[in-house]
């Protein structure tokens, strides 16, 4: 039985029913799969997405996909847990411009009522100053923006290239920041970074949230707004670059450093800035 519907037939017992214990259902079935929620206004088309999906993939065996309803949700079945790894590991994916959220199923629940919000980006920082360009600067720098789960070391090891480059965990139900004011003490000013997001699908320019773009958004109800006063827009967009460094750390994670000081370095959030105001 799916694990996924146990908790229809569960309901439909009454309080008379006899209780047995059932241990590990769908555990192992669970450990090599995800589910997945295309998020925007937009119900994709069945056919084409499993198709396209299994063309970007690249698995090496092959899988099962699995529609729930007609509400964009899907779960993945894989062969391997290595391949299930490498899916969730390699995104964040979109089809048709909509982000694909992918969650690993843990337990025996509703699948409608699983969490989709947090999702991994590359996310580049700029104007950082040079005294700031390590690992751990990075971390405390990413730590603002969300959950750490990568950092982009560079040929050298200790990123050498013109921004920070890390991988984090946000919540795409809030706004995307936009930059960060953070004080330097060597310098002793606030220096502005600017925060862009690589492989950033669909999202609106009014309210700053990955989904429904104007004027779909889900905030404005059907309101108009002059897109002269949106405060998002392409800037946000960021180009990858050209070497494929996209190592995980794989048990290897460094610890974030301590909140209240690195290397001079003093937590100061602020997404409005400068022109991204």
């Amino acid at each position: 039985m799916d694990p996924f519907d146990l908790h229809m037939l569960c309901g439909a017992f009454d309080d008379s029913g006899s209780v047995r214990s059932v241990r590990g259902v769908g555990i192992s079935k669970h450990e090599k799969s995800l589910v997945g929620k295309i998020i925007g206004n937009r119900i994709a088309n069945q056919e084409a997405f499993i198709k396209k999906i299994k063309e970007v993939w690249h698995t090496i065996h092959s899988f099962k996909v699995e529609q729930i309803a007609r509400d964009n949700l899907y779960v993945f079945h894989f062969q391997t847990k290595d391949d299930m790894l490498k899916v969730a590991s390699g995104g964040p994916w979109s089809f048709d411009r909509q982000l694909l959220s992918l969650v690993k199923p843990t337990g025996i629940g509703k699948i409608y009522d699983m969490n989709f919000s947090k999702v991994a980006f590359w996310i580049q920082i700029h104007n950082v100053p040079r005294a700031c360009m390590t690992r751990k600067a990075a971390y405390f720098l990413g730590d603002l923006l969300g959950s750490v789960e990568d950092v982009d070391l560079g040929d050298l090891g200790d990123c050498d290239g013109k921004f920070l480059r890390l991988r984090i965990s946000i919540d795409i139900d809030e706004p995307l920041i936009k930059g960060l004011k953070v004080f330097i003490e060597e310098v002793n000013k606030e220096v502005p970074m600017i925060i862009q997001y690589e492989r950033l699908p669909d999202f609106c320019f009014h309210c700053g949230k990955i989904g429904p773009k104007y004027p779909d958004c889900l905030d404005l109800d059907g309101l108009y707004v002059d897109p002269a006063v949106f405060k998002f827009g392409d800037f946000l967009l960021a180009k990858p670059p050209t070497h494929s460094r996209t190592e995980r750390f794989v048990n290897k994670k460094a610890p974030s450093p301590q909140r209240d000081s690195d290397g001079g370095l003093a937590r100061r959030k602020s997404p409005n800035f400068g022109a991204c105001c």
